[in-house]
């Protein structure tokens, strides 16, 4: 039995921090989990219903480009835009993390 290994990506979206955490096991995308910085909100709750969304697509073998085109792109009432990065909402920042984990970019 292999061990898993997990992906940590930090970023900044309309309503805070965000942290997703992206497992593999045996080189096969695993499980997703999802803190948003304001906890107790219905945006977190959001969130974590996206994670465990995620998920499930992973135990389904989903393939992951077919997740993340779904999520890049949504846009919410409050993004977050700066010279060096662009989330439009919590879905697309979610997205970009999985684009780059399947890429293996940290």
């Amino acid at each position: 039995m292999k061990k898993q290994n997990a992906s940590i990506y930090k970023t900044k979206v309309g309503c805070g921090n965000i942290k997703i955490s992206l497992e593999e096991k045996d080189g096969k995308p695993e499980d997703c989990n999802i803190l948003l910085s304001k906890g107790g909100t219905c945006g977190a709750s959001q969130v974590e219903a996206i994670a465990r969304m995620i998920a499930l697509l992973f135990t389904y073998g989903v393939d992951v480009e077919q997740i993340v085109k779904h999520l890049k792109g949504i846009r919410c009432s409050s993004p977050y835009c700066t010279d060096e990065e662009e989330n439009l909402s919590c879905s697309d920042a979610i997205g970009k993390a999985i684009e780059r984990w399947s890429k293996k970019e940290e």
